[in-house]
């Protein structure tokens, strides 16, 4: 195994803990999104508030991974690139573990893992271009939360 390579491992396995870590710490922080949804009486909305949690939790793992690599001036573009692609494909499998559990199977925003997905395989496929899918799958992540705050915001204002 190249020292590279236990780089990859050591940093996925961080994110993966610091992203569990964060799960729990909101859990007894009673963090807001989460705790909306569970002190929400319309199961609509409550349902939405536990999906837009999840799937920022969910988008922070790729955002975590990233900051990690920033921290680490000392590896070139190419060592970049190797690294996000290792992640890349330990991301995808999750994606594909989640919509295969039906977690997120009756997500009320349509679409999110799917576009997700699409765009780490993109990543995966084109390589060549992998600053520019990273790119589009940061605007991505974006979206999702903008999509939820106001899902969230207009079905509030209905009630």
């Amino acid at each position: 195994m190249k020292q590279d390579d236990t780089f990859c491992i050591d940093m996925s396995l961080q994110v993966m803990k610091e992203q569990r870590q964060k799960l729990v710490k909101d859990t007894l922080n009673k963090d807001y999104v989460l705790f909306s949804g569970l002190h929400e009486s319309e199961p609509t909305i409550q349902d939405l508030y536990f999906q837009y949690y999840l799937i920022g939790w969910f988008d922070n793992h790729w955002t975590t991974m990233l900051e990690t690599l920033e921290r680490h001036p000392e590896y070139s573009n190419d060592r970049r690139k190797e690294m996000v692609l290792f992640f890349a494909e330990y991301f995808k499998k999750m994606l594909n573990k989640i919509e295969a559990s039906g977690v997120l199977s009756k997500l009320l925003i349509p679409d999110l893992l799917r576009l997700q997905k699409e765009s780490v395989e993109e990543l995966l496929a084109l390589a060549s271009s992998w600053e520019l899918k990273n790119n589009e799958l940061r605007l991505i992540f974006k979206k999702h939360k903008e999509q939820f705050e106001h899902k969230i915001a207009s079905l509030e204002n209905r009630q």
